[in-house]
Parts: C-alpha cells; sequence; structure tokens
C-alpha cells in the first residue's frame, strides 16, 4: 500500500512538471502548478482509498472458513459449551424398522 502512494507522487510529480507549455502556456505560474500537483494526488489518493474500502481484501469462501476454524478452535481447545446442550436417548434416535432388525452396532433392543 506504501509502495502504490510513493508510485503516485512520483507519478504525479511527472505529470504536473512535465507537462510544460503544451499544456498550461506561459500564463500559469509554478505556484499553480504546485497546486495542481498536489490536487492530482488527492483525487488519486482518494479513489484508491475509496475502492480499498468498497472491495473485501479476504474473499467471501476465505473467511467462512475462517469464522469455521475459529468455531473449532473455540469448542476443541478452549473447551467452549454448546449453546444447546441436551441428552437424546438411543431409543428417540434409532427407527423402529432397525429395532425390529434386533442388533445395530452391537445392541440389541428388546420390546418391553
Amino acid at each position: 500500500e506504501n509502495i502504490s502512494k510513493a508510485a503516485v507522487v512520483t507519478n504525479a510529480a511527472l505529470i504536473a512538471f512535465t507537462m510544460g507549455e503544451n499544456y498550461f502556456g506561459d500564463q500559469v505560474g509554478t505556484g499553480l502548478v504546485v497546486w495542481f500537483f498536489f490536487l492530482l494526488i488527492g483525487c488519486i489518493v482518494f479513489v484508491m482509498d475509496l475502492i480499498a474500502l468498497l472491495v473485501p481484501d479476504v474473499p467471501e469462501e476465505v473467511d467462512i472458513q475462517l469464522k469455521r476454524q475459529e468455531h473449532f478452535v473455540s469448542k476443541i481447545a478452549d473447551l467452549t459449551p454448546d449453546e444447546q446442550s441436551f441428552e437424546v436417548a438411543a431409543d428417540e434416535v434409532i427407527s423402529p424398522t432397525l429395532r425390529k432388525g434386533g442388533l445395530l452396532l452391537g445392541v440389541s433392543f428388546k420390546d418391553p
């Protein structure tokens, strides 16, 4: 970012101070050329900063993955509890058709 702003200053100096009589003519003094130089720098830096503000540095996909990583770190490393902590019995999770089969992952189910 700093190199690009230094490039703006040098390029604005080249434009302002080398245009000479072709654009300004003899009636324009050095003071007006200096004002043009600073005005040119201000306009270009304003446009650069506006573009930097409007265009995000990080793509949306990368931002989502960074938030996902932050969530996993908070759960695993920081041991942050879940927002909704609940326990579910095995009978509520497993469908009745699987229970009729008898064995599911080494667990037997008996109907009362």
